[in-house]
C-alpha cells in the first residue's frame, strides 16, 4: 500500500513475542492495523504501542498492550486461543484507539478516510474470542494462569517423631480451589505408614505399631510463573494400633488410640503442564493429646508415646482438572 512522500503509519508498534515460531511478526500487526485504518497516514505517529506476547501454561495466548498518545497512556490485556487471533485483536484495538484519538485531537489537522471509518465493519474481521469486552478492560498481569478447580495427588511420606524411628509412608490428597480465590486451596488427605516393632526390656516381650492418619488443611499458594510457593495450616487425626505379645507365655493384647494434631507446612509446586504438577511439602505437627502405650505386669513400663512435636516431609505427583 503506497504512502505519500514524507508521511508514515498512524501507529508505531513494537511487537515482542516470546515464541516467534508460532506468532505473526510486527509487520503483520502493522499491516493489519493499516488495513483497518483504510491506509491512513500521518506526518508522525499519533499512537505508539508496545505489545508483549506470552503463552500461559494452560495454553491461551496473552498480549499485554501499552499505548502512548497525546491524551495519555493506557494498558490492557488481550487473550486468545492462538497467537494470530491475539495479533488480530491487537490490531483492532489499536485501530479503534486511533479512531478515538483522531476524533478527540486531530479532527482538523490531518483528516483521512481511515480516521472516520466506522468501527463496526472492522470488528467483523476480528476473532470473536479476542473481541470480547472482558478482554479489553485494563487489568494487571494475572497472579496465576487460569486455574483448575480440583486436584488429586499421590505422595511418598516420611515422619520423624510419631513412631519410635523414622517411618516411611504413602498418602493421597484431594484439593479444591475456589474460583473466586485462585491462590486458596482446601485439602483433604489420608496416609498409611509402615508398621514398626519395638522390643521391651525383656527380649521375650515385643510390640508392633500401625499408624494411619487423616488430615484437613487450608493453603495459600500464590503462583510465580510455573512455580507455586505457599503454606498450609490444618489439623490431623492420628490413629495408632498397638499390639503386644510375649514369646514366653504366648499372651497377646492390642489397643487403639486416636489423638488430634495441629499441623503446619510449607509447600512448593512445579507445574509440568496444564494438568500435571510435582509437589513437595515440609512441616511440623504438634500433638494435643499424646497417647502412651505401656506393658502391664511382668516387664511393666512405657513402650511408646508420640513426640510432642513431629516432623513430616512429602513429595508427590498431582493431577489438576
Amino acid at each position: 500500500m503506497a504512502q505519500p512522500a514524507g508521511r508514515g503509519p498512524v501507529v508505531a508498534i513494537e511487537w515482542v513475542a516470546s515464541d516467534s515460531g508460532d506468532c505473526p511478526d510486527a509487520a503483520y500487526v502493522e499491516a493489519k492495523t493499516a488495513r483497518l485504518l483504510d491506509g491512513a497516514t500521518a506526518d508522525a505517529p499519533r499512537l505508539r504501542a508496545r505489545a508483549v506476547v506470552v503463552r500461559d501454561e494452560s495454553g491461551p495466548w496473552r498480549v499485554d498492550l501499552s499505548t502512548e498518545s497525546a491524551t495519555g497512556t493506557g494498558h490492557r490485556s488481550v487473550t486468545a486461543e492462538t497467537c494470530r487471533a491475539a495479533a488480530d485483536a491487537t490490531a483492532l484495538i489499536l485501530a479503534l484507539a486511533v479512531d478515538a484519538e483522531g476524533g478527540a485531537t486531530d479532527a482538523g489537522a490531518d483528516s483521512t478516510p481511515a480516521v472516520t471509518a466506522p468501527p463496526a465493519p472492522a470488528a467483523t474481521t476480528a476473532p470473536a474470542p479476542a473481541a470480547s469486552p472482558s478482554h479489553e478492560t485494563p487489568i494487571p498481569a494475572p497472579d496465576r494462569p487460569p486455574s483448575k478447580i480440583f486436584s488429586a495427588g499421590v505422595y511418598a511420606l516420611a515422619d520423624l517423631g510419631t513412631l519410635p524411628r523414622l517411618d516411611p509412608g504413602a498418602g493421597i490428597r484431594l484439593g479444591a480451589t475456589p474460583p473466586f480465590a485462585p491462590p486458596v486451596r482446601l485439602e483433604l488427605g489420608a496416609s498409611l505408614w509402615a508398621p514398626q516393632t519395638v522390643s521391651q526390656t525383656s527380649p521375650s516381650l515385643g510390640s508392633r505399631f500401625d499408624l494411619r492418619s487423616f488430615d484437613v488443611a487450608a493453603c495459600w499458594v500464590p503462583s510465580l510463573g510455573r512455580w507455586e510457593l505457599g503454606a498450609c495450616v490444618g489439623g490431623e487425626l492420628g490413629w495408632i494400633t498397638a499390639s503386644g505379645s510375649s514369646s514366653g507365655t504366648g499372651v497377646g493384647r492390642s489397643s487403639d488410640a486416636l489423638w488430634p494434631i495441629l499441623r503446619g507446612r510449607i509447600t512448593g509446586t512445579c507445574r509440568l503442564g496444564a494438568h500435571w504438577a510435582i509437589r513437595a511439602d515440609l512441616g511440623l505437627g504438634v500433638s494435643l493429646d499424646r497417647p502412651e502405650f505401656r506393658w502391664e505386669g511382668v516387664g511393666a513400663g512405657g513402650v511408646q508415646r508420640p513426640a510432642a512435636v513431629a516432623a513430616r516431609a512429602a513429595v508427590g505427583l498431582e493431577v489438576r482438572f
